[in-house]
């Protein structure tokens, strides 16, 4: 019995460590730092992202076009830094960015090419920020920067991208970008979800019953996205997880099913 349980949480984790990561498509962007002269909306940044758009997309970039296939922006003399919101139309899961040349070469190295995340749920709460980095870029480098973020997080709605120069009244230069994970959505940072999709009973001591529909595979975690040695039951309309080994604290039942993945935050107390 205790290698049958095993093996299902084995092959479990295995199918879900083997989803690919798509792309999200973005809703609208806006962004504190002024545009450069005649260019584009701040829209072109996410012009033509959506679910298809992997590391291997190019954009193109013309030096002599006035950035008409880029954008470009000037912080305020004294002004260090300014911010890029990039919103989703629904909460879902991040785990890398991309972001085709945030700076060239023939810019003087204005930029210092460092951004910082940070993540919102649907309630415009924070959910939790990271570093990222990227390389110097060149003009004839047409694909992305990739960033891989330490883990992804779940229940996202907007993010928010701070930007910085070295000095104030210099540029930052970017030509599109996007964000994508794998489309884990949550339904308790959605408004308006029925009571009915929520796990049950809160807190949980023994057993937590997650209402969901044929579900195929389900792995526990806790909120640093470590595994949980535990058995779950997977039924036509519910997914049971064993608590009883569980200590005290919230997890995470991250599930795949027919239309994708979910995750679904449970409480375990006694």
């Amino acid at each position: 019995m205790i290698h049958r349980y095993l093996t299902l949480f084995m092959l479990v984790l295995t199918g879900a460590c083997a989803l690919a990561q798509t792309t999200i498509t973005p809703q609208s962007v806006t962004c504190t730092l002024n545009a450069f002269g005649s260019v584009p909306a701040v829209g072109n940044l996410i012009a033509g992202i959506g679910p298809a758009t992997t590391a291997s997309t190019t954009f193109p970039y013309a030096p002599g076009s006035g950035f008409s296939d880029g954008i470009g922006f000037v912080s305020q003399y004294g002004q260090w830094q300014g911010s890029i919101t990039y919103t989703f139309a629904s909460a879902t899961s991040v785990s890398r960015m991309l972001l085709w040349n945030a700076y060239f070469n023939f810019e003087l190295d204005h930029s210092t090419r460092n951004a910082q995340l940070t993540f919102y749920n649907s309630a415009n709460q924070v959910i939790s920020s990271e570093a990222v980095s990227f390389p110097q870029a060149s003009a004839s480098v047409l694909t992305p920067q990739v960033a891989n973020l330490a883990q992804e997080v779940l229940g996202v709605k907007k993010v928010v991208v701070t930007v910085q120069s070295l000095w104030g009244g210099n540029e930052i230069s970017l030509r599109r970008m996007a964000f994508a994970g794998n489309g884990i959505t949550t339904g308790v940072e959605e408004e308006g979800v029925s009571e009915r999709l929520l796990p049950y009973p809160q807190p949980a001591v023994d057993q937590v019953t997650i209402p969901a529909t044929d579900m195929r595979a389900c792995v526990v975690t806790d909120l640093s996205g470590k595994p949980m040695a535990v058995r779950v039951a997977l039924r036509r309309d519910q997914v049971l997880v064993d608590c009883s080994m569980l200590p005290n604290g919230a997890y995470l039942a991250q599930m795949t099913g027919p239309l994708g993945q979910r995750a679904q935050r449970f409480v375990v107390a006694r």
